[in-house]
Parts: structure tokens; sequence; C-alpha cells
């Protein structure tokens, strides 16, 4: 990776029905853009909260067929925050890296709820492996 630190920032906006109504992921570092343009939002906007940490990956990838592989590997980064926060705003986090995965603040008033927070890269990354070492396609 040509970065040290390739930490993403997370914003849910929540409204007063318990709603999604609005989502944003951006990487604070690398100046690698990801955000609304890479497709996720509209395929989560206004679904119930608690719904959204039992939501799949297949689900979202399903839902655009068209995404080729870095599409894909972004709506997946996408996905893991939007679940991940989701967890964290719930309360349902018990198993999950409380280094890795942060809150930052939780803003309220009485029509909206709004959670910031921050997503640092895994501890261990997995090692890359040459074209030349990696297992032959079925």
């Amino acid at each position: 990776m040509p970065c040290e630190d390739s930490s993403s920032q997370v914003r849910l906006e929540i409204d007063g029905e318990d709603r999604l109504a609005g989502f944003a992921y951006s990487k604070m570092t690398c100046s690698k853009p990801i955000g609304p343009e890479t497709g996720i939002l509209p395929l989560v906007l206004g679904r119930p909260v608690d719904a959204l940490v039992s939501l799949s990956l297949e689900s979202i990838l399903d839902a655009r067929p068209e995404a080729d592989e870095d599409e894909q590997f972004l709506l997946f980064l996408e996905w893991d925050a939007l679940v991940s926060m989701t967890r964290r705003y719930l309360g349902q986090d018990e198993d999950m890296d409380d280094v890795r995965y942060r809150v930052r603040s939780v803003e309220y008033d009485s029509d909206r709820v709004v959670v910031t927070g921050v997503i640092r890269p895994p501890r261990a990354m997995p090692p890359v492996l040459a074209c030349s070492h990696a297992p032959p396609a079925d």
C-alpha cells in the first residue's frame, strides 16, 4: 500500500423515525475518493436503522450487477463502514475491534441523530502474493 494511513471517516444521519437519512464514507488519506457515486447510498437510504446491521454484502452486490471488481471493493468498504458504525450506534458491538472502529461524536436533536466515526485499517494486513504465486483459477 503506497500510504501509511488509510483511515476512513464515516457519517450516519438518522431521522426521527429511526431510518437512515444520510450516509457518507470517505478516505481521510491517500486521495482516494469514495462516496455516494460508488452506489451504496441509494440502496440503503430510508431503511430502518436496526435492519442495517443484518444487511448482507451479497444483497448490495446483487443490486449492482454491473459493478466491476474495483467498484465491488468500494461497495465492500462502504458496506463495512455502514454496518459497523450502525452496530456501534445501536450498542451491538461487543465483538468489535475498539481500536479499529471508533465513534467520534453523536449529535442529536428532536428530528435527527448524526453519528461520526473513524475506521482504521486492520492491524494485520494479509500478505500480498505475486501473480506467479497465486493459486490457479478454477
